[in-house]
């Protein structure tokens, strides 16, 4: 296994669609809900919740009607041809992990229209930084680079705004093999999305408080977590990442 990158995920690095040979982002499905459709462009789903989807639509009439099924829960189909081809109806995602929008500010070339982005707001980093009021985040999104079998290590920093525990340098990684190897009667604390297409790996960490300080606990009391000669703590705030979907704007030429 390689370490773990340092690197801040951004928008671009995290969402990667498939591109056909003029560069232009190649849907992998079908979206539906009554007679609406839009191209399916990415989506991330996870034990039939719906993490995010990207799709692009003809009108922004079905952009928006798209976007408002999927908001109140209607039937909305998603016709996948990638990796086979099925029907899904993934469940929406409610409370303070539900969605946050993101809009393209003009159309895509050809077919693949008005685009629009759901993302859980379990995966933003603004957002675990400062929690709605009154609402606890009992999970979050972290992502790793393209095919990797690990996040990046603001996975650590994520959780920490979430839980009160310390970080140093190199802690991460093995914070994140203890939490994989734990035995399979134990209630999992990091799973790796079980569907999705053009978004790079991402997994769903839980931020059970007692389950991640005895991991501490343990590794602390057998001496792995590395103690440098001399350090702080890692600050608070994870760094901020910046969503938009105007990375879209050179793909295929003119938008």
């Amino acid at each position: 296994m390689t370490e773990m990158s340092l690197s801040t995920p951004t928008l671009a690095s995290i969402l990667l669609p498939a591109l056909d040979e003029r560069g232009r982002p190649r849907p992998v499905g079908t979206l539906r809900a009554g007679s609406f459709t839009g191209h399916l462009l990415a989506y991330l789903i996870h034990n039939n919740d719906l993490l995010a989807v990207l799709y692009g639509t003809a009108s922004k009439a079905a952009r928006d009607s798209l976007w408002a099924a999927i908001l109140k829960g209607r039937s909305v189909d998603f016709v996948l041809d990638t990796p086979r081809s099925r029907v899904l109806r993934p469940k929406r995602l409610s409370g303070a992990a539900a969605y946050e929008r993101f809009d393209h500010e003009g159309p895509l070339p050809a077919s693949n229209g008005h685009p629009l982005l759901l993302i859980s707001r379990a995966a933003l980093t603004s957002y675990l930084a400062v929690p709605p009021e009154k609402v606890e985040f009992d999970h979050f999104i972290t992502f790793g680079p393209a095919g990797s079998d690990r996040p990046h290590a603001l996975w650590l920093t994520q959780l920490r705004q979430l839980v009160l525990l310390p970080e140093l340098p190199g802690w991460a990684d093995v914070l994140w093999e203890a939490a994989v190897d734990l035995p399979s009667s134990t209630k999992p604390l990091v799973q790796a999305v079980s569907t999705s297409a053009g978004f790079a790996s991402a997994w769903l960490v839980a931020a059970d408080a007692e389950a991640w300080r005895a991991i501490y606990t343990r590794l602390a009391k057998g001496r792995r977590l590395p103690l440098p000669a001399k350090s702080t703590l890692a600050p608070a705030e994870p760094p901020r990442v910046e969503w938009s979907l105007r990375e879209f704007r050179g793909w295929g030429g003119r938008t």
